[in-house]
C-alpha cells in the first residue's frame, strides 16, 4: 500500500452544501474518483457497496469529481450540471434505495455526496491518474487512514474487499 497522506482539505458537496473534511470524516469511507466522462460509473458501484453496507451511519460513500480541466469562467455551468445530477439522484432515491428496516426515515443527503475537486489536488493526492478515462477509489478507515486504493477494474469488488479488512 503506497503511503498516501490524506489532504487537509474540506470539499463542499453539491446540492446539500455539506462540508466534508477529508482528514476528519470519523467513519469508514469509500471515495470514488470520477470525472464528467466517468460520472455514470459511480451509481452502480455505490449500489453494490450499499448492498453490504446499507447505513450511512456505518459507511460514507462520496464521489470526488476531478474538475481541474474546467476553466474558472465556466465553473458555474459545471456546477449547474452537477446540481441537476444531484437533484435527479435525490428524486430517484426513494425508489432505488430500500432501507433494510421498513419505516426508518433516511436522508438522501447522507447517501448522495458529490464533491467537486476544482483544482484536482485531492484526486492527485490519492494517486489517481486521469479519472476521465478510468475511475478509481480509495477506502479510508474510521481514523482516516487509507486502507486501499485502486483505479480501474472491478471497483465495487475492490471496495468491499478493502472494507472487509476493517472488520477483521
Amino acid at each position: 500500500m503506497p503511503d498516501i497522506k490524506i489532504p487537509q482539505k474540506t470539499l463542499v458537496a453539491i446540492g446539500s452544501e455539506r462540508r466534508v473534511a477529508l482528514n476528519r470524516i470519523g467513519k469508514p469511507t469509500v471515495l470514488l474518483f470520477l470525472a464528467r466522462e466517468t460520472a455514470d460509473d459511480g451509481p452502480p458501484i455505490n449500489a453494490q457497496v450499499r448492498e453490504s453496507y446499507p447505513w450511512a451511519a456505518d459507511l460514507m460513500t462520496a464521489s470526488v469529481v476531478d474538475l481541474h480541466i474546467v476553466p474558472r469562467l465556466v465553473r458555474g455551468v459545471a456546477e449547474a450540471a452537477m446540481r441537476l445530477a444531484y437533484n435527479k439522484a435525490v428524486e430517484r432515491f426513494p425508489r432505488e434505495f430500500k432501507p433494510p428496516q421498513p419505516g426508518v426515515t433516511i436522508n438522501p443527503e447522507d447517501y448522495i455526496l458529490i464533491l467537486p475537486d476544482w483544482d484536482g489536488s485531492v484526486t492527485k493526492a490519492f494517486g489517481m491518474r486521469n479519472p476521465a478515462k478510468t475511475p478509481g477509489l480509495a477506502v479510508l478507515n474510521q481514523q482516516g487512514e487509507v486502507v486501499g486504493v485502486q483505479q480501474g477494474g472491478d471497483l465495487a469488488k475492490a471496495a468491499l474487499g478493502f472494507l472487509e479488512k476493517l472488520s477483521s
